[in-house]
């Protein structure tokens, strides 16, 4: 042994040289943080030789086994003697130090990045990418490059063992001796340097408890004993203070310990001791610096083991190098050698040390923990002082609970350096991040150096665990199995440390509650601006990700920074679940926020630590504005995914294909609600929300095939309310350019052919789909304006019109209360649902209409009664015009129909707002039946008027006609309306069985789950069916719209039962793969406009519209439509107020169904002549009033209906007078793409005009009329008459004729009067010679320009023989009118839209070019 000699006395005795401590710090700034002070410690302590006489000990060397030590000696003195001992002197502890040279050495880590050759992409994202070495430029690759230069490291302090030495030991003072004894002597540790907290430490609850009362005790306080036991114990745990564990035991009770009676010397063992925190070690406890900076220490339990001679092989004749390695024996002295795992064996960090590059220093109370932030400086480490503090902390801070020691494999000390593999796992406190560190050094130098940080990921505040890991790796340039390159290759195949991370998500699902969650404002409830219910993290592992320096926050590093890869933002795989239950899957970047930025904890009054809700909502809110700026990265692609944004009635009711959403997250100062939210800040204090999104609306998509997006905002209202509100609105639509509209001005079939209900939509509504107008009154009221809130003024968007020409604005009527009637709004409902749930909504939708099977008919009924009496009133007016005898007769009938007409819409009338409801009775139909019997016996007596002759003559045919046609509609109709109280019973029947299963909405879930009982009413409903659907049939009252929709309704709900026999097996139907489109509307409509009514509503329900579109979920098939328009009991006056006809029609209905053809459906009730065309009333006797019913053509186009007829009339001849070539026609037209309805007349052609022949003289002619609400679109007309007179005479013959007529042709707001004079001659001379000549003049008068142009032409032709020849000479002249003619100004002028002042100013100056000027330049 080679012993430093010893002077001046004993070796515990004080150095002969003090040691230079840290009296303080510089503040510099470090080039890689210029924003950034560093505490710089002056001077720097560099390690010195083991021999410095400085340093306390005495150096020991011993050169066999390189075994180097400094021995302290504390208390002891040596005695001398062969050999000399050491025994205890004085009155203090005695202690033993050994003193070990520096067992940790740093390194330069280098961070991993792609290395150059390997796919820039990855297709499978679990697999770690290979990265490549630190660019020339970053912080940890100064010039020149890492490889192939000294990189920078810096060395440990000495290490130290002290040994608590017994007062009575008696310890040989040789190298071997001391060696010896210290394997058996007791560590003298830090307070903080604890074994691990077994489960006996539990025991001290038998003080808590009275032992000695549990015996008089019964079973039940025992139990009850125990349970106050546990609460203890979970109390104890999670409240180092103990003053709740104290407040329990103060009164005692039965079996418990009344504290406040124990002696004062009365502690609770570990329990009500001072908890110990981490502090400097003094220099008489152990401290070992492995690794660089972070103090370790095993427990007092522990022991080292070691040899004290060296030990040589025999074999190899080798001597090990000397090492000391930590062992924890058993109670019978028994250990479990390293390196196999030992619970026992363990270390706790108690201390960190600062110094250069750092930015704080610790704290016992760990006050420096939110200032904490990872760092480069001096440069890139394994562990920087994020990591050594945290873990110091966590590992040994008992005032933050019952930290887990460090779980220790190996620990081994030799002069060349350290081993160590070790791992610590915790829960980490508030305020902390580090959950896991993983150690392996040999021989001072890092291996493998894992640390994971507990952190969360922005914007849906998932747990997520950032993974660090430097592990030394040998550059040989190795490749995989595909030969991709894993490792750069390096000259001598050197082995650098390297760093990467990647992040873990530590929660596969986050669940999204909260209904109390709310803006401070009020105005806000969070959980409503977001659709998911819960969203699935499928990313299991990111891969390697980039250095964070690159992409960090605000300078943080790893603390707050966006994960990349590749230098693109890393996209999380999730799949979240919408209020529907259906599952969206989508991809999004996210922030990775560190729980000590995230969370952060501070020092509280009380001593203790708690939540600093003010700097976690700060650094919430600087996350919010981060990916709030960051539009690329907010938006997500949704890939046209259904989404529901809000809870539904039915399934799909608030669903859009959504094609991007953007996420962000909010976070407020002070909101009391994400605190509690929080749990303590247990989580972050923000809340995802959806702030828009871009979508594709179902209703504006299938029914008008709009392939535009819509841009979605949720609604402030229901933000604020939720659906507490009438018109149940969830979101706001923002008017933006190309916006998709509901445009049906191209496709009105989709609509119902006459009707286009164009709207551009300003809110999506639960209860309607897409809305207009007033949203906040929609929403807060269900008040809709008069109008529908469809425009009225010309946009970008046709206006909304009924038969192409009439504002559908304009006769729409106010609602005001949905609650009441929902129907009266355009309803666009979107159904995505299981089997199950489309049985469920097709019962509902199927007593909707049960419910009002009595106030629809009499709706009906009342419009038609009023026709009737219309019709009536005309009638009697018109007896006026026959004798008296006749007149009385006919007109006492009339007025005794009328009166039993009226009686029966007087009890009609109390059935329009009868609707059914559960538990009710019928309503009453009272005298109807009687009414209707005298209403039909007056009916009879009408038609015996009509067919009797008075004075020997009969009535005029054609007001005899008119008579028995009004007597016979109106006594179908009577007979049709006896049936009405039979449909009552019958919808009453199926009303009620309905209502067993969708009326009790609190009870369907048991129901389901009773199949017996389900069964049975679902056989009700059935057989109520078979009963209600024979009686609508026999009933014409309903016919069209209504009764196709009943039916509609009826056939899918039977096609349910057909699905599903067995009642089981419906249930167990959950998926569906088809999306259903409704739009249903059936509005209360008034006359337009108001003073003289083009259009006259006669029932104010009689417009309806249904349109059901069935679309394949994976679009696998194009789409389903059938759609069902009617409009009933309207006039059109046409053209108020200057009218001429009046077509009264009874109905109009419009039917196609895309596995059918169309069809279309119009009578008329009436068609009158009135105004300046009242003398052609006698037509009404050649026009079948039902003639478009079932006209003589029907021609439909994707353009349109045309449907319309064409009579041809006898000639009359008579003497002299001859009359042929006579027509007569009508049509009728109903375009589909946006031009208005438009009604026909004509008498005779222009390719067919009437002929007209007297003696010589002759002419003919024709009319034609074409008009439709906006006014006369084409009106023309012709007269042709003249003379002719032709001579024989054998040899020669010839001929002269002499024409003249007028055409006068109107369209629009163009016409034309036209005169003509045609003069013509011919002669033949024996068929050889042959000549003719024709003068031809005309004069017209062009309307719109205002100007008379004259035409004239003289045409000669002469043929002989086989020669021949003609020639025309023509001239034409226009005379007065300027319409339309530009002047000289406008044609020369520089800008004559200018005023003429204006303009002059204007062309001041040579510059100035224009017209006028180059003119008259051109001849200067």
């Amino acid at each position: 042994m080679v012993r430093r000699p010893i002077r001046g006395g004993s070796v515990g005795g004080l150095p002969r040289f003090r040691r230079r401590v840290f009296t303080g710090a510089d503040v510099s700034i470090d080039r890689n943080f210029p924003d950034r002070g560093v505490l710089v410690p002056r001077p720097i302590d560099y390690i010195g030789n083991l021999f410095e006489t400085r340093r306390r000990g005495t150096p020991v060397v011993r050169p066999t086994d390189l075994l180097a030590l400094r021995i302290e000696l504390r208390n002891l003195r040596i005695k001398a003697g062969a050999p000399p001992v050491l025994r205890k002197s004085g009155t203090g502890a005695a202690y033993l130090i050994l003193h070990f040279p520096p067992q940790a050495i740093t390194e330069e880590t280098f961070f991993e990045e792609s290395p150059e050759g390997m796919e820039e992409t990855v297709e499978d994202p679990t697999l770690a990418q290979k990265p490549e070495i630190d660019p020339p430029g970053s912080e940890s690759a100064a010039v020149p490059p890492p490889f192939g230069r000294t990189i920078n490291a810096r060395i440990a302090d000495e290490s130290r063992l002290v040994f608590r030495v017994p007062d009575d030991a008696v310890i040989p003072y040789t190298l071997e001796g001391i060696l010896n004894a210290v394997q058996s002597l007791e560590l003298r540790v830090a307070a903080n340097a604890r074994a691990r907290q077994i489960r006996r430490r539990f025991a001290w609850t038998d003080t808590l408890i009275q032992t000695s009362a549990l015996a008089s005790l019964g079973p039940a306080r025992r139990g009850a004993l125990t349970s106050f036991a546990a609460a203890s114990l979970r109390i104890a745990a999670t409240d180092p203070g103990n003053a709740t564990l104290l407040r329990r035991q103060i009164g005692g009770g039965a079996g418990i310990t009344d504290v406040s009676r124990l002696p004062s010397e009365f502690r609770i063992p570990g329990i009500l001791q001072r908890p110990p925190k981490p502090s400097k070690p003094n220099a008489t406890t152990t401290a070992i610096e492995i690794p660089w900076r972070l103090i370790l220490s095993p427990h007092k339990d522990t022991r080292w083991r070691h040899a004290a001679v060296p030990v040589t092989s025999k074999a190899t004749n080798h001597t090990e190098l000397w090492h000391s390695r930590l062992v924890a024996p058993d109670e019978g002295g028994n250990v479990i050698e390293p390196p196999h795992r030992d619970r026992a064996r363990t270390l706790r960090a108690i201390w960190a040390k600062t110094g250069e590059g750092s930015t704080v220093e610790m704290t016992p109370n760990a006050t420096e923990i939110p200032s904490l932030q990872p760092s480069l400086a001096p440069f890139r480490m394994p562990m920087d002082d994020f990591d050594r503090i945290q873990i110091a902390h966590e590992s040994s801070n008992f005032s933050l609970g019952t930290p887990n020691p460090i779980d220790t494999n190996l620990m081994m000390m030799t002069a060349l350096g350290g081993w160590l593999d070790s791992r610590g796992a915790w829960d980490p406190p508030g305020g902390f991040s580090v959950q896991e560190w993983v150690h392996r050094a040999s021989m001072a130098r890092d291996h493998y150096v894992k640390v994971v940080y507990n952190g969360c990921l922005f914007p849906l505040n998932f747990f997520a665990t950032l993974v660090k890991i430097s592990e030394r790796k040998f550059h040989n340039g190795s490749r995989n199995d595909d030969e991709e390159p894993q490792i750069e290759q390096v000259e001598g195949n050197t082995a650098y440390l390297r760093q990467r991370m990647f992040i873990v998500p530590r929660e596969k699902v986050r669940e999204y509650g909260g209904a109390n969650l709310r803006s401070n404002d009020g105005k806000t409830n969070l959980p409503l601006q977001f659709p998911f219910s819960k969203i699935e993290l499928l990313t299991e592992r990111t891969p390697n990700l980039d250095d964070p320096q690159k992409s960090d926050i605000d300078g943080r590093l790893q603390q707050f920074f966006w994960p990349s890869v590749l230098d693109e933002p890393f996209k999380f795989q999730c799949v979240g679940t919408d209020l529907d239950g259906r599952r969206v899957a989508f991809e999004i970047p996210m922030i990775f926020m560190d729980n000590t930025f995230a969370t952060p904890f501070k020092l509280m009054p009380n001593g203790a630590r708690g939540p600093d809700y003010d700097l976690a909502e700060v650094h919430a809110m600087r996350a919010v504005e981060e990916f709030g700026t960051r539009d690329t990265r907010k938006t997500v692609p949704i890939k046209r995914q259904r989404v529901a944004l809000a809870s539904s009635l039915k399934s799909g009711d608030t669903s859009v294909e959504v094609e991007e959403m953007d996420f962000e997250g909010f976070a407020e100062n002070g909101n009391a609600d994400l605190r509690n939210a929080s749990g303590g800040l247990e989580r972050a204090p923000f809340v995802p929300v959806v702030s828009g999104m871009d979508v594709r609306i179902g209703a504006l998509s299938h029914l008008t095939g709009a392939t535009a997006a819509n841009r979605l905002l949720y609604h402030p209202h229901y933000l604020e309310h939720g659906f507490e509100q009438k018109g149940e609105v969830f979101a706001r639509i923002e008017k933006t350019s190309g916006m998709a509209k509901l445009d049906f001005s191209a496709q009105g079939d989709r609509s119902g052919g006459f009707v286009q209900p164009n709207l551009e939509p300003q809110a999506l509504s639960r209860l309607a789909g897409p809305v207009m107008g007033d949203i906040q009154k929609f929403a807060r009221d269900g008040l809709v304006p008069p109008g529908g809130g469809f425009p009225d003024t010309l946009t970008d968007l046709p206006l909304p019109l009924i038969f192409g020409c009439i504002p559908l604005a304009e006769i729409i009527e106010q609602v005001a209360d949905l609650t009441d009637t929902p129907e009266q709004i355009p309803k666009f409902g979107t159904e995505a649902s299981t089997q199950v749930e489309s049985f469920i909504n097709g019962l509902v939708r199927l007593i909707s209409f049960a419910a009002e099977i009595v106030s629809q008919p009499a709706n009906i009924a009342t419009a038609a009664l009023t026709g009737y009496l219309s019709t009536l009133t005309d009638h009697i007016q018109q007896t006026i015009g026959l004798s008296a005898a006749q007149a009385a007769q006919v007109a006492a009938a009339l007025s005794e129909l009328e009166t039993r007409l009226q009686a029966v819409a007087a009890q009609i009338a109390g059935l329009v707002d009868q609707t059914l409801q559960a538990g009710q009775p019928l309503p009453d139909f009272g005298a109807l039946p009687g009414t209707i019997t005298q209403a039909r016996a007056a009916i009879v007596a009408l038609q015996t008027a009509a067919q009797a002759q008075v004075g020997g003559a009969s009535l005029p045919a054609g007001f005899r006609q008119q008579l028995l046609s009004t007597a016979q509609t109106a006594d179908n109709f009577l007979a049709d309306l006896e049936k009405l109280p039979a449909l009552a019973a019958a919808g009453k029947g199926l009303f009620d069985a309905l209502d067993t299963i969708v009326g009790q909405p609190e009870a369907l879930g048991a129901l389901f789950e009773d199949p017996g009982e389900l069964a049975a009413r679902v056989g009700a409903v059935e057989t109520a069916i078979g009963a209600f659907r024979p009686a609508l049939s026999d009933i014409d009252l309903l016919n069209g719209a209504p009764k196709t929709a009943i039916l509609d309704a009826l056939q899918l709900v039977e096609e349910s039962f057909g699905v599903a026999s067995d009642l089981l097996e419906l249930i167990d139907m959950l998926t569906g793969d088809e999306l259903t489109i409704r739009f249903d509307w059936n509005p209360k409509i008034g006359s337009f406009p108001s003073g003289d009514p083009i259009f006259r509503a006669n029932d104010p329900k009689g417009f309806s519209v249904a349109v059901e579109a069935k679309v394949k979920k994976n679009g696998s098939a194009s789409p389903k439509i059938s759609v069902v328009c009617g409009l009933k009991h309207f006039d059109l006056v046409l053209i108020a107020p200057a009218s001429f006809i009046e077509l009264i029609f009874e109905k109009i209905e419009f039917r196609i169904d895309s596995a059918a053809k169309m069809d279309v459906d119009v009578q008329f009730t009436d068609i009158k002549f009135v105004g300046v065309l009242s003398f052609v009333e006698t037509l009404r006797d050649l026009i079948p009033l039902d003639g478009f019913s079932d006209p003589p053509f029907l021609d439909i186009t994707p353009q349109g209906i045309d449907a319309g007829f064409s009579i041809a009339l006898p000639g009359i001849t008579c003497g002299i007078l001859n009359i042929n070539n006579l027509s007569l026609g009508a049509g009728f037209t109903v375009p589909f793409i946006g031009q208005p309805l438009s009604v026909r007349f004509n008498f005779c052609t222009r390719e067919q005009p009437f002929l007209l022949t007297v003696y010589m003289f002759g002419g003919g002619g024709f009319f034609g009329i074409t008009i439709d609400p906006n006014g006369v679109q084409i009106l023309e007309a012709s007269f042709e008459f003249g003379a002719s007179i032709s001579i024989d005479l054998g040899v020669a013959s010839g001929g002269v004729s002499v024409m003249a007529g007028i055409y006068f042709r109107m369209e629009q707001d163009e016409a034309s009067l036209t005169g003509y004079f045609r003069l013509a001659g011919h002669v033949d001379v024996l068929g050889l010679i042959t000549a003719s000549l024709e003068l031809y003049l005309e004069l017209r008068y062009e309307f719109q320009t205002g100007k008379c142009v004259g035409k004239a032409s003289l045409t000669i032709e002469i043929s002989v023989f086989i020669f021949s020849g003609s020639v025309t000479v023509s001239c034409e002249r226009k005379f007065a009118g300027s319409n339309g003619d530009p002047n000289l100004r406008q044609m020369l002028g520089f800008r004559p839209e200018l005023s003429l002042a204006e303009e002059l100013a204007a062309i001041t100056g040579d510059d100035v070019e224009y017209a006028w000027r180059d003119h008259v330049e051109a001849f200067a």
